[in-house]
């Protein structure tokens, strides 16, 4: 079968490719829904900036948590819209998505039926970690073993692959987004006033950047606690980064776990090659020095991180016949069980 797009199922960002070409297509996997109906009518990054303005009646959910798809008819509906956005769509179109390989095969199953379900001709699936390898250069194919840490809003996994497969891995349940209710707190506690999850999440984006100096800040709207009435309040950077410092602390012991006790050939390609870091939250803190530090071997930081996976999905797109043993769980609609 000739695939013709990838998806990345991430957490944050559902993100969309196409063969043949270097375009990349972000959007929130937020959704708006009416309670009582399950009746969606926002989607992306329409529905995100809802998120903490949602009248009553209305929750903000995502299709994908912990880089799992667990909304697998959101998701659909979602790769579906995005998908007829394309002015070229043809009318069988076909799809790879890159997973998490924690995610349990009957919920790749039943995200694919539901995928068929929208019209979508066949759907099958790659390794979220290899196809970031991909994305940052990696010869994740060759015999001579890689050192991934991909650093995502909402799970991190650190893997070691060769061949074209993951030989070790070591998973965190949570990522940068953990970040957004201790910076809430945070600023609860030392400014004395309130801010959103929106807000949060746009600081640390802005403010948590390894790059930025510590006494820079940010003045955003917030609700004084002291007066109960709107005030701008400046957010300094440093607490920011204090509060993804629990975050890097946790990525680096992961790091640590993954090549201790690693057969010998192996651990000799991981110490020539070092980790290379991926993943939309990859950016913030200095995730490099913490790893370098705990583990004692290189690490770089990939190119355009936050799109690692979808790079990836392009190589793979772009080469099926070379990257063919890397899809698995094909399933179209003929063949549907």
């Amino acid at each position: 079968m000739l695939w013709e797009y990838g998806i990345d199922a991430g957490s944050e960002n559902l993100r969309l490719v196409k063969r043949g070409t270097p375009q990349i297509v972000r959007e929130s996997t937020y959704t708006a829904i009416r309670e009582g109906r399950g009746t969606p009518f926002a989607w992306g990054d329409r529905a995100l900036m809802m998120l903490g303005r949602a009248p009553k009646g209305v929750s903000i959910v995502k299709s994908v948590n912990h880089g799992c798809v667990d909304r697998a008819n959101l998701f659909a509906k979602w790769a579906r819209i995005i998908l007829d956005e394309d002015e070229a769509i043809l009318k069988k179109s076909t799809i790879l998505v890159g997973v998490n390989e924690t995610m349990r095969k009957d919920a790749v199953e039943e995200m694919q039926k539901r995928m068929l379900d929208e019209g979508i001709s066949g759907v099958a699936v790659v390794s979220s970690a290899i196809l970031s390898a991909l994305g940052a250069g990696e010869k994740a194919l060759e015999p001579e073993a890689v050192c991934l840490l991909d650093v995502g809003a909402e799970q991190m996994q650190a893997a070691v692959i060769s061949g074209g497969r993951i030989v070790k891995s070591e998973h965190l349940p949570f990522g940068a987004a953990r970040a957004d209710q201790t910076l809430i707190e945070a600023v609860r506690i030392y400014l004395g006033c309130a801010i959103g999850p929106h807000t949060a999440r746009e600081l640390i984006k802005e403010l948590g950047k390894t790059e930025l100096n510590d006494n820079a800040a940010v003045e955003v709207n917030a609700f004084d606690y002291k007066t109960n009435l709107p005030k701008k309040r400046k957010i300094p950077a440093l607490l920011v980064k204090r509060c993804l410092s629990e975050i890097v602390d946790a990525a680096a012991e992961m790091c640590e776990k993954l090549v201790t006790f690693l057969p010998e050939e192996i651990a000799g390609d991981v110490s020539k090659h070092g980790f290379v870091i991926t993943g939309g939250g990859a950016r913030l803190m200095d995730f490099a020095s913490a790893v370098e530090e705990q583990t004692g071997l290189s690490v770089r930081l990939a190119e355009a991180p936050e799109d690692c996976l979808a790079k990836g999905l392009q190589r793979v797109l772009n080469s099926q016949k070379t990257y063919a043993r890397l899809i698995t769980g094909e399933m179209e609609e003929s063949r549907r069980p």
